[in-house]
């Protein structure tokens, strides 16, 4: 009977690869070939189901793969550029330093010829006049922020004296001035 079982086997094996269709039902009543049908039909069954399952595993490891390689790709291509962006940082600091540098040389040149025709960059004439205005701009705000204060104290004077008058109809009652901010 095992050396029935393992030709059949074979056999199934044989058909499933070749693609030959033998039919699975018995041809005669005879007990045998009931049997034998009976387990033709079950190894077909079974390497069906085993086929089906291995191509669903080789689909599944070969999708499983073809996901990682493109992974590493997507990584290879993510790290080149990240790298390119470096590189291009890189560049345009060393062109940005070069062009400070030059910029840099050019006004200590300047303040050096600066020196030597006017004396001391200090005394320069424009340099005077910005000061001076400085300074008077600075004095201006500061009698700004006196006179602003001082409207409003006599403006609170003169809300608290309208309150203890009798009441006119005639004087606005409302003085609202502008408060320094």
């Amino acid at each position: 009977m095992a050396t029935d079982a393992a030709f059949l086997e074979e056999v199934s094996a044989f058909l499933d690869k070749s693609g030959i269709h033998v039919p699975l039902e018995p041809v005669q009543e005879d007990r045998t070939c009931a049997s034998a049908a009976i387990y033709l039909n079950w190894v077909s069954v079974s390497s069906g189901i085993e086929s089906i399952s291995s191509h669903k595993k080789r689909k599944t490891d070969t999708s499983r793969a073809i996901k990682r390689k493109l992974q590493r790709e997507k990584e290879v291509l993510r790290k080149q550029r990240y790298q390119e962006r470096l590189k291009s940082e890189r560049e345009s600091l060393r062109l940005m330093v070069s062009e400070l540098s030059t910029q840099v040389e050019k006004l200590k040149w300047r303040r050096r010829s600066d020196k030597g025709n006017n004396g001391d960059v200090q005394n320069l004439p424009w340099r005077k006049l910005a000061n001076y205005e400085h300074q008077q701009r600075q004095l201006a705000e500061m009698e700004q922020k006196k006179l602003i204060t001082a409207v409003g104290i006599q403006a609170s004077y003169i809300n608290t004296l309208q309150r203890a008058l009798p009441g006119d109809s005639s004087i606005p009652t409302d003085f609202s001035w502008p408060t320094l901010t």
